[in-house]
């Protein structure tokens, strides 16, 4: 099994995990998550949501315009930029980012509990190899 596809399929039991739990607990996707952690942590713009999480303009948009129908997100204007909007969380949709963050959290504690300290380091420095390899592919 090459590198890649061991992450791959690693990412993809991760993504099924935590759609399970995210709907079972909060009733969201693990994508809806995914927009409430980009604009927890300043992606604030469906162009840079449709870059951080690498899907389509239209399905972006269709998952904010669930998560707006359902209280998360609100639309607003952009005073820098009168054509664009800003995607604000609203109360539930903070409170929801929080829960989800402490979840992931709980995850990499079980992660790190079973590697150790001194894997989880050795992890971390492999992967931001493997992401600076990446990145000078594409450059």
């Amino acid at each position: 099994m090459t590198i890649g596809y061991h992450i791959f399929q690693l990412n993809r039991r991760i993504r099924r995990f935590m759609d399970v739990v995210m709907r079972n607990e909060m009733g969201i996707t693990s994508q809806q998550a995914q927009v409430l952690g980009a604009i927890t942590h300043g992606h604030a713009s469906q162009c840079e949501l449709e870059e951080e999480l690498g899907v389509r303009r239209s399905t972006i948009s269709g998952i904010i315009d669930t998560m707006e129908r359902n209280g998360l997100v609100e639309r607003v204007a952009n005073p820098r930029d009168k054509r664009a909007k800003r995607l604000v969380l609203t109360a539930q949709g903070r409170n929801l980012s929080a829960r989800c963050s402490s979840i992931m959290s709980e995850l990499d504690n079980h992660f790190a509990s079973d590697l150790g300290t001194e894997y989880v380091e050795q992890l971390h420095q492999l992967l931001g190899v493997m992401e600076r390899t990446l990145e000078a592919l594409h450059a």
